[in-house]
């Protein structure tokens, strides 16, 4: 009798949990994110490309041009395709084989702006340098390389000169 009793009881209690499964009912939890495509700029702004008093006689040395490379540096979310342009700066003539800075008066200063190994930097997809960001935390560079040749040099009259290039950073 008492192990009828035990039995009973868990049957009891095997019916009740039985109905409780029944009557469960589920629905489901949507979750969603949006990553967009974006950069930011690690570089200093301005990036600075000085080539400081520079020698109309012999160049930097043998007659040779001077030549400076700067790094831009930025990160893009992963996959985010974009260019890194430069536009032809604030010198009066200038194009994308010769910028000029200017000095006092009208007095010019030709020079050009290359990515390593040598095309001119320019402006428009083409031109400009392509990447595929890596991800936050992971630096992208493009290599601005200035050159002043001593032919440039020679040609302009003893002054300051500057000039203001734009870099943009197209997503």
């Amino acid at each position: 009798m008492k192990f009828s009793r035990k039995l009973l009881g868990a049957v009891t209690l095997f019916a009740m949990f039985s109905s409780f499964e029944a009557n469960a009912q589920t629905a489901d939890l949507d979750v969603a994110a949006i990553v967009p495509a974006a950069c930011i700029i690690t570089s200093p702004d301005p990036l600075v490309m000085d080539f400081l008093t520079v020698d109309p006689v012999n160049g930097s040395g043998g007659g040779a041009d001077y030549v400076l490379d700067r790094n831009f540096q930025y990160e893009c979310s992963v996959g985010t395709a974009g260019t890194v342009d430069l536009n032809l700066g604030v010198g009066v003539g200038a194009s994308l084989t010769e910028r000029f800075m200017t000095g006092a008066g009208t007095n010019r200063l030709g020079y050009r702006l290359e990515k390593v190994g040598g095309a001119d930097f320019g402006t428009g997809a083409v031109l400009g340098d392509g990447f595929s960001g890596s991800g936050f935390g992971t630096t992208l560079t493009t290599v601005i390389r200035g050159r002043l040749t001593v032919a440039q040099i020679q040609l302009a009259e003893a002054d300051t000169y500057a000039d203001t290039v734009t870099i943009t950073l197209t997503l």
